[in-house]
């Protein structure tokens, strides 16, 4: 058994893939985002494989667990897509290369759970119709997420 850090589990209906965050932003801003629907509209849906386990940094010293998105391919040309949209409305780049996951855990205190007592996890095939705009609202109790707008792919 582990007695190690303490590991915090995404609540499972919670779970999802960041496209881009955008973090603290101001009224103004969330006006510049007004019509990003038109960027990702008329792209196909994605089918992927979610699974199986990484970790950030890596999985000896695993800070945060996720289930990798394979292929990665059309979630970063929909980042990409995102992008061009944002710069062309003041919005400043994202400085880290994008990586596709779904987040399962972190861990928060302590030393990290060792690569033998991580889950394992069979790869499950999914699929992507639409994207969404969330605004995060952190607490002590963890953090939720309020839908602001939602855009279908083609």
């Amino acid at each position: 058994m582990f007695r190690g850090g303490k590991v915090s589990w995404v609540n499972p209906g919670l779970l999802h893939i960041t496209l881009r965050f955008l973090g603290e932003t101001s009224a103004d801003g969330l006006l510049k985002l007004q019509g990003w629907e038109s960027a990702v509209q008329s792209l196909p849906g994605i089918a992927a494989q979610i699974g199986p386990l990484g970790a950030f940094p890596n999985l000896k010293n695993p800070r945060v667990l996720f289930l990798q998105v394979t292929p990665p391919d059309p979630f970063l040309a929909l980042f990409q897509c995102l992008e061009r949209w944002l710069a062309g409305h003041g919005i400043p780049p994202e400085p880290r290369p994008y990586h596709p996951h779904l987040t399962i855990s972190r861990v928060r205190r302590g030393p990290a759970p060792p690569p033998d007592l991580l889950p394992a996890f069979d790869p499950l095939a999914a699929r992507f119709s639409s994207v969404g705009l969330y605004e995060s609202l952190l607490s002590p109790s963890g953090s939720t997420h309020l839908p602001l707008a939602t855009a279908s792919f083609r």
